[in-house]
């Protein structure tokens, strides 16, 4: 049973309405007072109740109600097939803990609603014709909208409260706007959020049945061709009416096609076997403002200057310089920063084609200007970059392999100058131009609703609200009025968003702790079987949600009773420095709240074997580093309890490197030490919570 179901069968009651007069209430579809009796046995079936009955239990402001109704429904089916009238669903139940959610509810949608008996009869309907149990009026009308439940890709346009968002089917193109009634979406979604869900429509809006699976996939496919182009390479049907049931039947294969192709479509993904550091000095041969107004002239050019703290070697301002696009990659990337000073500037890049492109197009732009004094290469750093294997290759369909992400300077290019500028993303089109190409302005409306997204999880997670701006002006000045929408409401950022750690039957199953708060809760164990990808995505980004700064993390872990962050200080304490450990230790919060529920007891790790896992992860580096990195890492990640999670940790590693200055980035050759450090965490944590671990 969903935690907030639980909690609602032991809500009070206290705020029922009352009937004014004895035995008899105001029926506002009827325009007269009729008996209680009356009222149960009619609602929602006999009468249209309007959503402002307090009577009606489908109406919005009675959601406590409604979650009572969904407990009694879904308790009594499940507890129907597991005394012995659906044996067959045994094996069902007895394999959800060992999925990731969304397959599990896929699951039981599927065998309860979706699939048919010889007679034609889902589970579901066996049930009720067996008279499995006993209906008055409000469940038989909760029972025959669920039984019509059905895949929906729902686009947020608009999230007016804490409880409604309005949202449009993407399944079916031209379909009016609907009203969710969903807390927990109302609280985490944004404009333009794109999720594949199961639902049930009631009289006065719908409802969701488990979280879904986010269709992001960052590039320039409409989230309904996704859907389309992965169904299709599945052998699913082309037929809105056969979808469900097939979706339904292979979420599990869905979910990891969509998973391989957004792990394989970014820049992480790369095959970057080389991942040494490059830097090249140039000495100014001409005035540093004269080299400037040339720099500057260059289109993958900004400025920025650095904060007098933040001056490496007496730099006065740092860029990153977007290149062109790679032939196997097709978008653009960061090629390298650089260092401007008043005398000498330097140009720096990881990776020796990132620094033959970046020093080829910096020399050219500034010829005659610079002369280059002297150059260095630095030892190997740890790419988290992990080739798809064959089979996952198999299962990336051909139509996604065509596109790819935006490029990540594109958004900073919100100004005057945005619907003019020509872009890669645009095949060389400005957008004013793409306006009027039918195919490009696809692309266009995917870029800019990707930008309102990420703006508003920005604002989300820093606790504030963009009203009128510079992308809804841009919007309107380019004919795109279809995409203003006003922003979410101001949220109080939740302390977790996932359901899978909110789970009371594994709340229930207990785990060692540490003992060292007694007052929490035990940690909930991990699945029997490694985490996905997929999920071990999202179990990071709800790490990250769960905090509004990265001390508070930090802070928590320490609350937690955990030990991990004086063990970490005792082996790397003497050879980081102290922003470098600051970074080891935000890292080391993040993947140990990906996998330990916030607010719970910490697990017990022993500590020697906390030093013997990161020993034996450091000696595992050592050997891949010194042969053929590219094979040996991914070996590395693979040998992991939890491979799929330690991919999507040093992957989130990586790229925050790349991202950092070159003053707040650790020494490369410290790096590597720092991901070992990670892994043992996870190796740890996978034998403190795994069931078969345990």
């Amino acid at each position: 049973m969903p935690a907030a179901k639980a909690r609602a069968l032991c809500r009070s009651r206290e705020n029922r309405p009352v009937n004014s007069t004895k035995g008899k209430r105001a029926c506002p579809a009827l325009g007269k007072d009729i008996s209680s009796a009356e009222c149960g046995d009619s609602r929602n079936s006999k009468l249209a109740c309007p959503p402002e009955c307090a009577f009606n239990p489908f109406a919005p402001s009675q959601q406590d109600r409604l979650l009572e109704l969904e407990a009694k429904l879904d308790v009594g089916l499940l507890e129907w097939i597991a005394t012995g009238a659906g044996q067959k669903m045994r094996a069902t139940l007895d394999t959800l803990r060992r999925e990731d959610a969304e397959v599990g509810v896929a699951r039981l949608v599927s065998k309860c609603y979706l699939s048919r008996d010889p007679d034609g009869l889902t589970e579901a309907q066996r049930w009720e014709k067996n008279g499995g149990f006993r209906f008055n009026n409000d469940l038989r009308a909760l029972f025959a909208a669920k039984s019509r439940i059905r895949a929906r890709l729902v686009e947020v346009h608009r999230v007016p409260d804490d409880l409604r968002v309005e949202v449009v089917d993407l399944l079916e193109p031209g379909s009016p706007p609907f009203v969710m009634i969903d807390r927990e979406l109302a609280e985490a979604a944004v404009r333009f959020t794109t999720v594949l869900i199961w639902s049930f429509r009631l009289p006065h809006f719908e409802r969701r049945v488990g979280e879904g699976i986010n269709i992001e996939l960052q590039g320039f496919l409409p989230a309904d061709a996704v859907v389309v182009e992965i169904v299709r390479h599945l052998g699913g049907p082309g037929d809105r009416p056969a979808l469900d049931a097939w979706l339904a039947e292979n979420f599990a294969r869905f979910a990891k096609s969509l998973g391989v192709a957004n792990a394989a479509f970014t820049p992480l993904n790369i095959s970057r076997p080389d991942m040494r550091s490059f830097e090249a000095d140039y000495e100014l041969l001409r005035p540093a403002g004269e080299c400037l107004h040339r720099f500057r002239s260059h289109p993958a050019i900004g400025s920025f200057i650095l904060p007098d703290m933040e001056r490496p070697d007496g730099f006065l301002a740092e860029r990153d310089w977007q290149g062109p696009p790679f032939a196997e990659a097709g978008y653009e990337v960061s090629l390298g920063q650089i260092l401007v000073g008043r005398s000498r500037w330097k140009i720096v890049a990881f990776g020796a084609r990132h620094m033959e492109i970046l020093r080829r197009e910096f020399e050219a732009l500034m010829h005659g200007l610079v002369r280059c004094v002297g150059e260095r290469v630095g030892e190997p750093v740890l790419s988290a970059d992990v080739p798809p294997s064959a089979e996952e290759s198999a299962m990336i369909p051909p139509g996604l392999r065509e596109t790819r992400p935006f490029a990540a300077a594109w958004a900073a290019k919100l100004r005057d100058s945005f619907p003019d500028t020509p872009s890669i993303d645009l095949l060389g089109k400005t957008p004013r131009e793409a306006t009027r190409d039918p195919a490009l302005r696809i692309r266009l409306v995917e870029l800019l609703k990707q930008v309102v997204r990420n703006g508003d999880t920005i604002n989300r997670l820093s606790g504030t609200v963009s009203g009128e701006n510079a992308i809804d002006d841009i919007l309107r000045e380019l004919g795109l009025e279809e995409l203003i929408f006003p922003p979410p409401p101001h949220r109080d950022t939740p302390p977790d968003e996932s359901e899978d750690f909110d789970d009371p039957a594994i709340d229930a199953a207990g785990g060692s702790t540490s003992g060292m708060a007694p007052d929490r809760p035990v940690a909930p164990p991990l699945p029997v079987n490694p985490l996905g990808f997929a999920e071990s995505t999202k179990r990071l980004r709800t790490a990250v949600s769960a905090f509004e700064q990265p001390w508070d993390a930090i802070d928590e872990w320490g609350d937690s009773g955990s030990n991990l962050p004086d063990e970490l200080q005792a082996l790397l304490g003497g050879i980081l420095e102290e922003t470098e450990w600051d970074v080891l230790l935000t890292f080391a919060a993040l993947v140990w709240f990906g996998l330990v529920k916030p607010g719970s007891k910490a697990p017990v790790i022993d500590d020697g074997n906390f030093g013997l896992s990161f020993d034996r992860e450091v000696s595992a580096l050592g050997d891949a580093l010194s042969g053929n990195i590219a094979g040996d890492l991914a070996h590395w990640t693979q040998r992991s309890p939890q491979p799929e999670y330690a991919r999507a940790c040093l992957a989130r590693f990586v790229e925050a490197m790349e991202g950092m200055s070159a003053n707040e980035r650790p020494a490369v050759r410290k790096q590597p030490l720092m991901q070992a450090a990670l892994m043992a965490i996870i190796s740890e944590l996978d034998g403190a919570l795994r069931p078969h671990c345990a």
